[in-house]
């Protein structure tokens, strides 16, 4: 019977608290997350190294094109490890019981190790799983700054204005939290310039510790100032930053 790195554990042992992982409010609602543990889990039980690298793990679980992949210019798995690493964390400091296996991603891998829950992990459980949803939320929060008008007449920071409204609700669906106005891991940063023919807004996504641009896009509208208008723009954004995160 095959046993896993770091502790004496069985595969069926292995794939036991994967699972347990998985059924844990800390991923109850993180399809992609849960989809990525499984995927690294059967890799690393195979003992296949191949499965575990960035470039397979972009193909098989983020549905790259191996025709136009390219891991050195699209972070996103980097950027989705980060978050599976947070919410392994957030699961042993929250629910892992004391001489339980964890599952841990060490930086530099991303083949899943299993090892005892550590004395440090061990706050107390009962008195944060009240607010694990809370915490967990502000570790994989994105942030955003309000949107800047840089070129364009008075009349048009009311529309800019609203476009930040239909923003930030547009994210809030579609990431459940939103951290407003100061640098978090990731902040969005958008600018808007319009013109008697057309607006245009620029954004990009800055990622902490340096505020790397890790993605930026534009996007075109002839001008115009309705709700309407607003929301089918932020709509766009949002959906193209989803895209980019993988997220489903």
């Amino acid at each position: 019977m095959r046993e896993t790195a770091a502790i004496n554990i069985t595969e069926a042992e292995a794939r036991e608290t994967c699972q347990r992982v998985l059924a844990s409010p800390v991923f109850a609602k993180a399809r992609l997350m849960g989809r990525l543990l499984r995927y690294l889990v059967d890799q690393s039980l195979a003992g296949d190294p191949r499965g575990t690298t960035e470039y397979a793990i972009g193909l098989e679980v983020l549905g790259r094109k191996a025709e136009d992949y390219n891991p050195g210019d699209d972070p996103t798995v980097r950027v989705q490890m980060g978050r599976l690493r947070r919410k392994l964390q957030a699961y042993e400091a929250q629910w892992a019981q004391p001489g339980e296996a964890v599952i841990r991603i060490p930086l530099g891998s991303y083949r899943p190790v299993f090892e005892p829950r550590r004395a440090s992990s061990a706050a107390p459980a009962a008195a944060q799983r009240g607010t694990n949803d809370g915490a967990d939320a502000v570790a994989d929060a994105l942030a955003m700054q309000p949107i800047q008008l840089i070129a364009g007449g008075a009349a048009d920071q009311a529309f800019t204005q609203g476009l930040q409204e239909e923003l930030l609700n547009q994210m809030v669906r579609a990431f459940g939290s939103v951290v407003i106005g100061e640098p978090h891991s990731r902040t969005l940063v958008s600018t808007l310039r319009i013109d008697p023919q057309r607006l245009r807004a620029s954004v990009r996504l800055m990622e902490a510790p340096r505020q790397r641009v890790t993605w930026a896009q534009q996007f075109d509208l002839p001008r115009g100032s309705t709700i309407d208008e607003q929301e089918a723009l932020a709509a766009r954004i949002c959906e193209a930053l989803k895209q980019h995160l993988a997220l489903p």
